[in-house]
């Protein structure tokens, strides 16, 4: 009986520790249409790699970053605590992806493109 119970203690952890993780990563798909490197200007450009995961690149500095996609809006998390993460709401269509700054960034507007080498 006592292993009985401890089999389902365990199987409840093991959903929850499950649960946490997908609702933590968010959905995935949301993800994709970013997939790709768009560019800001000759100097900067943004890495979306599709799984949460990118880099914003100027000339040859390298920052890399975690993104999550929350109906219009995107956090990006830099890796380097010197940057400031930051939130942006956006529209993205084919080949533009229009970035509002919001919480952690100077505000603006910034319109970027997809290379279509990438």
């Amino acid at each position: 009986m006592e292993a009985l119970i401890i089999i389902g203690i365990i199987a409840i952890l093991a959903l929850s520790i499950s649960l946490i993780f997908h609702f933590q990563k968010g959905n995935t798909k949301d993800l994709l249409p970013f997939q790709g490197e768009w560019v800001y200007d000759e100097y900067t450009k943004y890495e979306f790699d599709g799984t949460g995961n990118g880099c914003m690149c100027l000339e040859d500095l390298h920052y890399a970053y975690t993104y999550t996609v929350d109906n219009d809006e995107i956090y990006i998390d830099f890796e380097d605590a010197s940057l400031h993460d930051c939130t942006y709401t956006f529209t993205l269509d084919e080949n533009k992806l229009l970035l509002v700054g919001g919480e952690g960034t100077v505000g603006g507007t910034y319109e970027l493109y997809k290379n279509d080498e990438s």
